[in-house]
């Protein structure tokens, strides 16, 4: 039974020998190629890693990378003057016979050329709506905002008959809230100041969650801005209703404790994704 026991308890989670060092083998080669080739190492996973590993990463290399270029993206990740280029099918709602498409009739020159050149039935109109949400054509159209390019392409598709349902509800009422929700939602990488972006209409002073993070005065009263990325609604044991709430900002992620007397009157305003100033008071527990 002895023996049984200790047979049984191995069975849970053990290795091998020949397991044990493939996995050190597989470790040191990896570390020497991040070590001694990082961007070749960085394109790699990129290329070949989960969203999840993607997201990871991004803040370590960002300052390397390139995001989607109409002109200068590919197929896949790869590497241009010591810059990764983000590939074009990164981009949510691309799929591969748009994404070829586009590479093949590359370079464009303005939108309008890249409306004349590409199949409009491979590259269809949910796709070129992505791709101006996602802002790949900043590089040829400089001078063009997304309202702007959404607007030419609108009236373009209304002009050839082309919207029989009516103006898609994702470009209705747009406005620079909107815009960058729905840019995360097709590119859900990036390092976007909030507190830049919404400098005219935010109240100061306000702090970055950096500098929050390294904060230690408790009780201390200041205002944040970012993307409220997840809403965890909990119950008191005294059965009332609270939330956390975990806001970010260039990459950047707090935890903020809404207690009941406020979740009555936050929970039916506010919802993940959303863009929002807040203000509250510093809690230090367990030095954090």
């Amino acid at each position: 039974d002895h023996i049984w026991e200790q047979i049984e308890s191995f069975a849970r989670y053990g290795f091998n020998k020949s397991h044990s060092v493939s996995y050190a083998i597989i470790g040191f080669i990896c570390q020497y190629l991040r070590q001694h080739y990082p961007l070749e190492w960085y394109c790699s996973v990129f290329s070949n890693g989960s969203s999840d590993d993607q997201k990871l990463l991004y803040p370590l290399i960002k300052d390397l990378m390139i995001l989607p270029d109409i002109n200068l993206s590919k197929e896949n990740f790869y590497i241009k003057d010591n810059a990764i280029i983000m590939s074009l099918g990164f981009i949510h709602g691309l799929g591969e016979r748009s994404v070829e498409n586009i590479i093949e009739t590359q370079p464009f020159s303005s939108f309008e050329n890249f409306l004349e050149k590409v199949n409009k039935r491979v590259v269809k109109k949910d796709v070129i709506i992505n791709l101006i949400f996602a802002d790949v054509f900043k590089s040829i159209e400089p001078d063009k905002s997304t309202n702007q390019l959404l607007e030419q392409y609108l009236n373009l598709l209304i002009k050839d008959k082309k919207l029989k349902k009516g103006i898609p509800e994702e470009c209705q009422n747009l406005n620079q809230i909107k815009i960058l929700q729905k840019r995360f939602e097709v590119l859900p990488i990036g390092d976007l100041d909030f507190a830049d972006i919404f400098k005219d209409i935010v109240e100061y002073p306000i702090k970055k969650i950096s500098e929050v993070l390294e904060y230690k005065q408790q009780g201390h009263t200041l205002s944040i801005v970012g993307r409220i990325e997840s809403i965890q609604p909990k119950i008191t044991k005294k059965g009332s209703k609270m939330a956390f709430i975990t806001f970010m900002n260039q990459n950047k992620k707090i935890r903020v404790t809404v207690w009941p007397s406020d979740w009555d009157v936050l929970s039916t305003q506010i919802k993940t994704n959303q863009f929002a100033q807040i203000w509250g008071d510093v809690g230090i527990w367990n030095e954090n």
